[in-house]
Formats: structure tokens, sequence, C-alpha cells
């Protein structure tokens, strides 16, 4: 009864969890990635820890795409106790090599932001990576992290907008998803960041006809 982290008063339960198969992620000829035939934009999220304790948090990587309807789709999700820079940046390039992401979001805390710094100017720029670093201050009207997550991630769930695929962290993230207060949140609050910044693509119109309708003049004719 005094369980604190009861389903039932989660902002996300389980039923909202959707499931795509992996082989319907493909990779398109214009060098853009598609799920279930719906091409996507992909976008990515890290959140920074500094220790590796038995009790300390994770360092995570998200990649999310979305598509022109809204659906957002979980395409990579990494985990890694380190406090070493240079082994958080093996696991980005490593994402980066694989799905090509332009953009990536680092929380600048006061905490995080000579690591975030410290990666994009020592690392990501030395390599001459073609990836956009979007920096982001919290600040209270922002909320903590659990009200951020409240206010990106759950009306999507809601929404059947989101979607999973079976393996690897997923169920890490799901556990962190599900529960009030969890012991970790380092991959919901990456994947919070990486919805938060991903744009959906434009939705093409039919084709215009090259028609043009003229009116007649009312009395003489003509147009």
């Amino acid at each position: 009864y005094n369980d604190p982290n009861r389903y039932e008063e989660a902002l996300i339960t389980p039923d909202k969890f959707q499931y795509y198969e992996r082989h319907h992620v493909r990779r398109l000829d214009n060098g853009k990635w598609s799920v279930r035939g719906n091409s996507v934009n992909v976008a990515a999220a890290i959140d920074f820890a500094f220790s590796k304790g038995a009790k300390s948090d994770y360092t995570a990587i998200v990649i999310v795409g979305v598509d022109a309807d809204g659906n957002y789709y979980i395409l990579d999700a990494d985990r890694f106790k380190t406090d070493r820079i240079e082994v958080m940046y093996e696991h980005l390039r490593a994402l980066y090599a694989k799905w090509e992401f332009r953009k990536i979001r680092m929380e600048m805390t006061v905490a995080q932001a000579t690591v975030a710094k410290e990666l994009r100017d020592q690392y990501i720029k030395r390599d001459g990576l073609s990836l956009s670093v979007d920096e982001y201050y919290p600040n209270k009207r922002d909320g903590d992290k659990q009200e951020r997550i409240a206010a990106v991630l759950a009306p999507r769930y809601a929404n059947l907008a989101m979607w999973h695929f079976r393996g690897g962290h997923i169920q890490n993230l799901e556990d962190e998803l599900v529960q009030k207060f969890p012991i970790h949140d380092d991959l919901s609050d990456a994947l919070c960041n990486a919805v938060s910044i991903a744009q959906q693509p434009i939705k093409r119109n039919e084709r215009a006809s090259n028609v043009v309708n003229f009116a007649g003049h009312s009395r003489f004719g003509g147009v």
C-alpha cells in the first residue's frame, strides 16, 4: 500500500507501449531513414552522469525518429557508467556513425555544462562531425525532470504516438517511464529531450494541377 511506484498512479502506463519491428527501419537512397515505410527525421539527446559507483546515474543517449504524422520511433538507446569524457564520446560517435543524426541536445545544468562544452569543443569539433549541439538550459518554468517528462512524453503516449522496439535498453526505459519515482531517470530524460527537438517532416501535398480555371465575363463572355 505504500509503494511509491504503483502503476495505477503512473502518468505513463504499460498499455500505452507500442512496438515496431526493427526490420521495418530502412535507409533510403537519399541518406535518410524510414520506419514502416514513412520517412523520418532523426534527432538525439544525451544525459550526462559523472561517476561509476553502484548507485550513481548512467550516462544515456537516445535516438528518435519522427514521421510527418507525428509518430515518434525510438531508434536506439544506450546507457553506461563512466566519469571519462572520452568514453562518452566513443559511445556518441558510434551512434552517430550508425544513424548520422544532425542534431543532439545536451542539457546544460550547472553540473553538466562543463562536460557538455568539452565534449562539443574538444571532441565533436575536433573530428569535424556534422553535428549541431542544441544547448538546453532548464529553468524554473520548465519544472523538474519529472514535470518535463509529464509535459512532453505523457501526452504523446496517451495519444499512442510513441513506438518502441524490443530488446536492448528498452526494458530499462520502460521501467523508468512507469515509475513515479524511479531509481534512475537518465533514459527517460534523454528520450524527453530527443523528442523535444525532433522536427516532423513536412507532408508532401498531392501534385498540383497545371490547369488554371478562368471565370468568363458574365455579360460579354471571354476571359
